[in-house]
């Protein structure tokens, strides 16, 4: 598996190994993140807006986060089956040929 971290031709992918490690360490860092926002000594923004704020942005932002991971992996899987698409065409042209 280290070798696909070192593969700079790009024949194997890595995004669909990282990216469900990635989504839960985002997901902490995004909790962590909007509870300091809310708890914070923000003297501009009273409690209750934080509060409001915190309630319906953290799922948008969970749901963003998401939804940028699908595409992320989506893309990947559109190269491989265009890549085993590229080689079932390249084989059928040389057995033709022949």
């Amino acid at each position: 598996m280290i070798q696909k971290f070192f593969d700079f031709r790009f024949k194997h992918y890595i995004t669909p190994i990282v990216a469900g490690v990635l989504q839960y360490i985002i997901y902490l860092f995004l909790v962590l993140g909007w509870l300091n926002f809310l708890f914070s000594q923000n003297y501009y923004i009273s409690f209750g807006v934080r509060f409001l704020m915190t309630i319906v942005l953290l799922p948008v932002s969970i749901i963003g986060v998401r939804m940028w991971l699908e595409f992320m992996v989506a893309m990947v899987k559109i190269a491989e089956n265009s890549e085993e698409i590229k080689d079932v065409l390249k084989s059928k042209s040389e057995s033709v040929q022949e």
